[in-house]
């Protein structure tokens, strides 16, 4: 009996460790609150109502390459970023505004982000 069991969108069951096209599975972004960052799976942080404060963490258990996050975050003042954060993108926090962070780990601890405001 396999101990788990993976269903793609044509709803075929696949046992685990068996060999499998993963072309068919859909992705689901979730739903995910607070300022300590994951990239275990696609997800979005917050919500334009109720965007975060604080600096921001990561935790890259299990993170994943391609998995980028969306984070709304406003607070009076621009967040820090962990050490291996590296901004690549031309924009900038706008302290007192919401803000829309974009974030990618890539290798390590180094995690690619961008601001879209």
């Amino acid at each position: 009996m396999a101990k788990y069991v993976n269903v793609n969108k044509q709803n075929s069951v696949y046992k685990s460790g068996e060999s499998i096209d993963t072309s068919t599975f859909e992705v689901k972004t979730i739903a995910r609150t607070g300022t300590q960052i994951a990239f275990d799976a696609p997800a979005v942080y917050n919500t334009v109502t109720v965007p975060a404060t604080g600096n921001i963490t990561d935790d890259l258990t299990g993170a994943r390459i391609g998995v980028i996050q969306k984070i709304y975050h406003n607070d009076a003042a621009a967040p820090t970023f962990p050490a291996g954060w590296v901004n690549i993108g031309s924009g900038s926090y706008t302290a007192g505004s919401l803000n829309l962070i974009y974030a990618e780990w890539t290798s390590g601890t180094r995690v690619e982000y961008w601001f879209n405001n």
